[in-house]
């Protein structure tokens, strides 16, 4: 199984999500939010604050992020 994080949750995000959901050897593990995980509702995912990106090092395979986001948080995902 591919354990995959979102980097963000805007539209590319739930189509991140969505098409994930669909494949049988992914699974979408964690959303990164810069925003209140509390408040952000996804589709099954448990979401964190992208500044905890670090603690999910070793848990998740593929971190899924539009370029802006890439440029904005740097390294964060590929720890």
């Amino acid at each position: 199984m591919i354990r995959i994080a979102i980097n963000g949750y805007g539209n590319l995000g739930r189509g991140v999500e969505r098409a994930v959901s669909k494949a049988k050897d992914m699974e979408t593990v964690v959303v990164f939010t810069r925003r209140d995980p509390a408040g952000v509702d996804t589709l099954s995912a448990p979401t964190a604050r992208l500044d905890d990106a670090a603690d999910w090092v070793g848990k998740v395979d593929v971190c899924a992020t539009t370029r802006s986001e890439e440029r904005r948080v740097g390294k964060e995902c590929r720890s």
